[in-house]
């Protein structure tokens, strides 16, 4: 038998961690929209109410991000394609 890969796999960093107060903390993520040492940058579903926009997005640890977020984000973006430009104009983004 095959061992899974590593789509099947979480990394320790990102194996979303369940809580007993999650159904009262958790929002509906659409997708990960970038990745920057141990977050990702999340874009939220639905909208803000105060402002009438959609929620802006924010970075979380990457162990609040579920394993389908996880998944979607390492198949379009494989960790090899990462090129130092878009590293650094994610850096300067999250600063």
């Amino acid at each position: 038998m095959a061992p899974p890969s590593s789509q099947e796999i979480s990394e320790p960093e990102t194996q979303f961690i369940e809580l007993p107060d999650d159904d009262v903390n958790l929002w509906d993520a659409v997708e990960i929209v970038a990745e920057l040492g141990n977050k990702f940058k999340v874009k939220w579903d639905g909208i803000d109410p105060g402002t009438g926009k959609p929620w802006q997005d924010s970075w979380v640890l990457k162990h609040d991000a579920t394993d389908d977020l996880v998944a979607a984000w390492r198949e379009k973006h494989p960790r090899s394609s990462t090129s130092m430009l878009t590293c650094y104009s994610q850096l300067i983004e999250y600063y």
